[in-house]
C-alpha cells in the first residue's frame, strides 16, 4: 500500500509546469525557479497544502540541480525526503544517493530507490544491495536481466 502512495505522490509533486533545466547552481544558493515556486505556494497552493507544495518545489529543484543536499536540507517529512532522494538518484543514476535514505523509515523505501536505479541503468548487479531474496528477484526482473544470484 505504501509503494503506490509513494509513486502517486512523486508523480503529483513532479508534475509542476517545468521550464528547461537550468545549469547546476552552488548548493548554498536558491534558484530563481525555486523562489518563484515557493512564492506561488504561498499565493495559491490549490488542492495540496502549502507544505506539500513547498516540498514539490524543493523536489523539483533538487532534481534539476541533481543535488541530493537540496532534499536533505529542506524536506523534513521522511516519506517525501525518500521520494526526493529517489528522484535525484534516478536522474543522476547514482545509487549511493539511495544510501542517504535513513533506516528510520525502513528498508522498503531504500529498496524502491535501488530498484529505480537498477531499472534505469539495466544493471542487475545493483540489486545486490537488496535485503531479501524476493526484493532481489523483483529488482533483477525490473532490469530485464536473466541471471539472478542463487
Amino acid at each position: 500500500m505504501i509503494l503506490p502512495l509513494l509513486v502517486l505522490t512523486v508523480v503529483m509533486l513532479s508534475s509542476c509546469s517545468s521550464s528547461p533545466s537550468q545549469p547546476a547552481q552552488p548548493s548554498g544558493s536558491l534558484g530563481a525557479n525555486l523562489a518563484t515556486c515557493l512564492e506561488n505556494c504561498q499565493i495559491d497552493s490549490g488542492m495540496v497544502s502549502k507544505d506539500t507544495c513547498g516540498t514539490g518545489c524543493y523536489m523539483k529543484e533538487a532534481t534539476e540541480r541533481k543535488d541530493p543536499e537540496v532534499c536533505v536540507s529542506n524536506i523534513t517529512d521522511t516519506l517525501m525526503l525518500s521520494a526526493c532522494l529517489t528522484k535525484v538518484a534516478q536522474e543522476t543514476k547514482d545509487i549511493t544517493i539511495c544510501d542517504k535514505i535513513g533506516t528510520d523509515i525502513n528498508d522498503l523505501m531504500r529498496g524502491v530507490c535501488y530498484i529505480t536505479i537498477a531499472k534505469k541503468t539495466k544493471d542487475a548487479s545493483l540489486c545486490e544491495k537488496m535485503k531479501d531474496s524476493l526484493s532481489y528477484l523483483g529488482c533483477v526482473e525490473a532490469t530485464d536481466q536473466i541471471n539472478p544470484k542463487n
